[in-house]
């Protein structure tokens, strides 16, 4: 009899995100960023057995995608050349809700909720600690070593290798608006500028007291050091982020590598006024109540 298991693949946005070094030995950059997941999905289906196993991918964002390229494929080709699969009777379909190139961790969420469901169903030989230690961050980048974890907030540092809760005394309902540009920024391309203009420091802060209270403050502390070459390729990007301002976000900010932008309020803003006032074309604008 033939099953279909669903799971659904959580976005992410970066609350401050400093690149602090490049480590020549993993040949990787180093970082420290808060992690926050978000209510916006893909969605992974396994169909179990399948006559015809396949890698598809549908839905809004699914455009352009290379199936060959994409990280649920990687993952299955990787757990295949090295024989850790039970069964090859499967088939695959991704949703796309989440834009490619976005900052918004698509590609690693993919892979890890992929690797949950595989889990789940005992199609693998081994566990996420072994699966991280060998080859998931390489394919699907250090993000999704957050996703493993499906911890809803948390402090990432190092090769995203070191992941650690966080914890806020008091639970705060905010709204968390997403500008999505019509255009996208490759993460490889933007830690190559990183490398090239030197944009490496550490914060100097403590993360874990900054994050217990959201405020104004965080605009002076929580930076990006993605904004900067950001900004170099697509000066509109400036523009994006102010009209969050003057909507009254009390921080904003680029997403991962970008392009997202997004801005955090106290209170429901105005999506209309946001679309009204963003005179630059927008893929998506969507709006969400999340719990800090």
């Amino acid at each position: 009899m033939t099953r279909f298991i669903t799971a659904p693949a959580p976005a992410k946005i970066n609350i401050g995100l400093f690149i602090t070094s490049f480590d020549q030995k993993k040949q990787l950059h180093t970082l420290e960023t808060t992690m926050v997941q978000i209510p916006l999905y893909d969605l992974i289906e396994i169909e179990l057995p399948s006559q015809q196993p396949s890698i598809t991918y549908t839905g809004t964002f699914a455009t352009g995608i290379n199936i060959h390229e994409s990280s649920c494929y990687r993952l299955i080709a990787e757990l295949n050349h090295s024989q850790l699969l039970t069964s090859n009777s499967f088939s695959i379909k991704v949703w796309k809700a989440i834009p490619q190139k976005s900052g918004l961790g698509g590609a690693a969420t993919d892979a890890a909720t992929l690797y949950h469901l595989l889990t789940q169903l005992n199609l693998v030989k081994i566990n996420s600690n072994q699966l991280i230690q060998n080859s998931l961050a390489s394919i699907a980048g250090t993000d999704s070593l957050f996703f493993l974890k499906k911890h809803p907030k948390a402090l990432v540092k190092g090769t995203g290798d070191i992941i650690e809760p966080v914890k806020t005394t008091d639970t705060i309902q905010l709204y968390l608006v997403l500008l999505m540009p019509p255009f996208g920024f490759s993460t490889r391309e933007m830690y190559n500028e990183i490398k090239k203009m030197k944009l490496y420091h550490q914060p100097n802060f403590s993360w874990h007291t900054i994050l217990q209270e959201p405020g104004h403050h965080w605009q002076k502390y929580l930076q990006n050091t993605f904004l900067t070459p950001a900004i170099k390729k697509r000066p509109e990007i400036k523009q994006y982020i102010n009209t969050l301002k003057n909507a009254g976000a009390f921080f904003t900010s680029l997403s991962g590598s970008g392009s997202t932008v997004y801005g955090l309020f106290f209170n429901e803003p105005d999506l209309s006024w946001i679309s009204t006032q963003t005179q630059l074309p927008c893929k998506h604008i969507r709006c969400f109540k999340i719990q800090w």
